[in-house]
């Protein structure tokens, strides 16, 4: 029963500490505080998000999930376009346990496949931000920036070799 119980608790702390915690989103086309407010509104709406704080001069909006909540970074994406913006900037703050990751690491983090795309050896632990280089949460240059020297096609289409499953490219800053 202790074994059992031990186990329990063992998995626990690893769940969590692969736990997406908040997230730096920064949109674009924004040009006063009624679109500003509309962001907000528009990602207020998503099951995830706990609280937001917004810097209407930076259009950036920092934002806390609820404990355990299933956080999906094209949900953000969504509701900023759905708001009639786009994002130039999301970056995700992480928990990890002491893992080594490289180019080409893949990690899972809520059940969402993460691919890191860092030219050297990294070991993260604790609190972590990693930034999201998909289309979705990039300017074009910036997109360009990370697509010129790689010829993933995952990275074009955001869909693993198998064309059905969605994985995220991340990298470290």
């Amino acid at each position: 029963m202790k074994l059992i119980l031990s186990l329990f608790l063992l998995f626990n702390i690893l769940f969590c500490s692969a736990q997406i915690k908040s997230a730096k989103l920064q949109a674009s086309g924004l040009t006063c505080a009624m679109c500003s407010r509309a962001v907000y509104k528009a990602l207020m709406q998503i099951p995830s998000v706990d609280k937001i704080e917004v810097n209407i001069q930076s259009s950036t909006y920092s934002i806390n999930f609820k404990k355990g909540a299933d956080v999906n970074p094209d949900d953000l994406s969504k509701a900023v376009m759905a708001a009639g913006f786009s994002i130039s900037n999301l970056s995700l703050i992480c928990n990890f346990s002491s893992m080594e990751i490289e180019n080409g690491s893949q990690v899972q983090l809520n059940n969402k496949s993460f691919h890191f795309l860092n030219p050297q050896k990294h070991m993260i632990n604790g609190e972590t931000q990693i930034t999201l280089i998909d289309k979705p949460f990039l300017t074009q240059k910036e997109f360009k920036k990370y697509t010129q020297n790689n010829q993933l096609n995952c990275l074009q289409s955001g869909l693993k070799s198998d064309k059905v499953s969605r994985e995220y490219h991340v990298t470290i800053i």
